[in-house]
């Protein structure tokens, strides 16, 4: 009788076993089927992303050839080419412009 009920007990077991990893195994599933929704999201982000970055750069000016000295003031140099060329900058432009450009832990030593 003993070996029987050890039997029973087993089986439930397994039983118990199995429905646990049926319902894990549904999530899975259901995760997975969501990857190619959210890969194909990411491509879309990604695309719109791109797109904005070309947007905002579409008025940019990238100066080169200007070197560097010890102690120069950035400011000075981008307003001084800017009033030769007849442009008016506002100094946030100035700012955010150099802070991409340079990272802003260069940009607190340099200003």
């Amino acid at each position: 009788m003993v070996s029987v009920e050890n039997a029973h007990s087993s089986i439930k077991d397994f039983n118990d076993t199995v429905t646990s990893l049926s319902s894990r195994l549904k999530i899975v599933e259901d995760r997975t089927n969501l990857i190619p929704v959210l890969e194909k999201k990411i491509i879309e982000l990604d695309n719109e992303l791109n797109q904005r970055e070309q947007w905002l750069r579409a008025n940019n000016v990238e100066i080169k050839g200007i070197p560097l000295k010890n102690n120069e003031n950035l400011y000075d140099i981008a307003f001084k080419l800017a009033d030769t060329l007849g442009i008016t900058l506002k100094r946030r432009t100035v700012i955010s412009s150099l802070e991409y450009l340079l990272g802003n832990r260069i940009m607190r030593n340099r200003l």
